[in-house]
This record gives structure tokens, sequence and C-alpha cells, in this order.
């Protein structure tokens, strides 16, 4: 993941982010779904870390 550099990147981050839920809740609940919820909490996670160290808040799961 690239570091961010200006407002604009934290933009795009949150954009993936509301994608990721999208796409999530169009998924029907199968084993797939699960493989998905797993995955896409795992970029989710990737992404709020991204924008907190950029923010210099200390991330706490």
């Amino acid at each position: 993941m690239k570091p961010i550099t200006s407002i604009q990147d934290i933009y795009d981050i949150l954009r993936h982010v509301t994608g990721l839920l999208d796409q999530l809740e169009k998924e029907q609940p199968t084993h797939k779904f699960e493989q998905a919820v797993n995955l896409t909490a795992s970029e989710l996670n990737s992404e709020v870390e991204t924008i907190l160290d950029f923010l210099e808040i200390p991330y706490q799961s």
C-alpha cells in the first residue's frame, strides 16, 4: 500500500473501503461469503491502519 501524502489519498482509501462494504453487502451467505468477509475485514483493517498512521493516532484493535 502506498503511503499517504495528501487528503486525496485518504479520500481514495475511504472510497475503496466503501466499495468493499458495498461489495460485501451484495454477497450471499455461503462459504464464499465467509471468505469474502474475512478478506474484506483484513483489507478494511489495513486501510484504517494506514489512515491512523498518517494521522499519527495509535491503533488499537
